[in-house]
């Protein structure tokens, strides 16, 4: 059975992105994605985070700032894709916690989060209060 020309050359090249996007290094991803989320491309960044996570998905600060992708496209999206992307930020933001429990940024943000955004897509000031309790008693053990 003969594969037409085209087919195998898009075969190849399929085999050398998925190479290339796992030769990536992490922090080289991370650095192109802060500067997409400065310049305000929220989509370019949000691409570049998920590949960064990808390649490191025990980073707690490649999640918190995954999840300020996240947020700030949803801001800029119509409600329905802003759903969809608020439980994003809230899961990147509790990854980000899940993987460093004391993570100041990412409990600030957490909270931020849970007190913003409505229950349907996982707001809860109940969490909110329960999380800035951790915050204030983390604070007073660091002398703040």
């Amino acid at each position: 059975m003969k594969l037409p020309i085209s087919l195998l050359l898009s075969l190849l090249l399929l085999a050398l992105t998925a190479q290339a996007e796992n030769a990536v290094d992490p922090s080289e991803v991370y650095s192109v994605a802060r500067s997409a989320y400065e310049q305000a491309e929220f989509d370019r960044a949000v691409r570049n985070m998920e590949l960064a996570v990808s390649q490191a998905p025990g980073n707690p600060e490649f999640q918190l700032w995954l999840g300020r992708s996240y947020g700030r496209l949803a801001e800029q999206s119509p409600w329905y894709k802003a759903l969809g992307l608020a439980k994003k930020t809230r899961q990147a933001f509790e990854k980000a916690v899940e993987l460093q429990p004391n993570y100041l940024d990412a409990l600030e943000d957490l909270i931020s989060y849970y007190r913003a955004a409505p229950g349907i897509v996982g707001g809860s000031e109940e969490k909110a209060e329960m999380l800035q309790k951790r915050v204030d008693e983390l604070l007073a053990s660091n002398g703040r």
